[in-house]
């Protein structure tokens, strides 16, 4: 993973949004890490869920969000979005903007295009979700432990439900 987030220019250490100081990525040993994959236009619509859920009790015990930011290019003024965006987060970030191959990898293997995008990776480093941000935005922490075998389970779950959730939603009292 260090490989992928820290430039030549980096040492294997990554940057704690939350303390403002730089710590060695053996912080992410023994955790499942979610790589939080966007540009620095990361929406609100993205950031509130994953604040929400990061802020879990059951969430902190076993994962960790990192940030990596995709530009595709690095000048003064990007190095400055860059700063404001991860200023906001409560969770880790890359040093710096990816590099220009990790980019690469990011979008061949991974599919990154330019939305948003969370990789789950367990505790061994194998990828257990290519794509876990829709899981995040509909259940938020009840996707734990984001695998695909969650979100099928929680898609039959409410599938069996949906005219009760549409019923619900438009509020017709007595109905059920």
């Amino acid at each position: 993973m260090a490989a992928l987030i820290c430039t030549e220019k980096d040492s294997p250490t990554v940057y704690q949004c939350s303390k403002k100081t730089t710590v060695k990525v053996e912080v992410f040993q023994k955790k499942n890490v979610m790589l939080l994959i966007s540009g620095l236009d990361l929406s609100n619509d993205d950031f509130k869920p994953l604040s929400s859920t990061y802020n879990e009790s059951t969430f902190k015990s076993n994962y960790e969000i990192m940030w990596v930011p995709i530009a595709a290019v690095e000048d003064a003024v990007i190095k400055e979005q860059f700063q404001n965006k991860r200023s906001q987060m409560p969770w880790y970030s890359c040093n710096s903007i990816v590099n220009k191959a990790s980019t690469k990898f990011f979008r061949k293997c991974w599919q990154f295009k330019q939305q948003t995008k969370v990789v789950v990776l367990n505790q061994e480093g194998k990828v257990v979700n290519m794509d876990a941000m829709t899981m995040i935005r509909l259940w938020g922490s009840e996707a734990l432990p984001f695998t695909q075998e969650r979100g099928c389970k929680l898609w039959d779950g409410h599938r069996n439900n949906w005219l009760k959730l549409v019923v619900v939603a438009t509020d017709l009292p007595g109905f059920f």
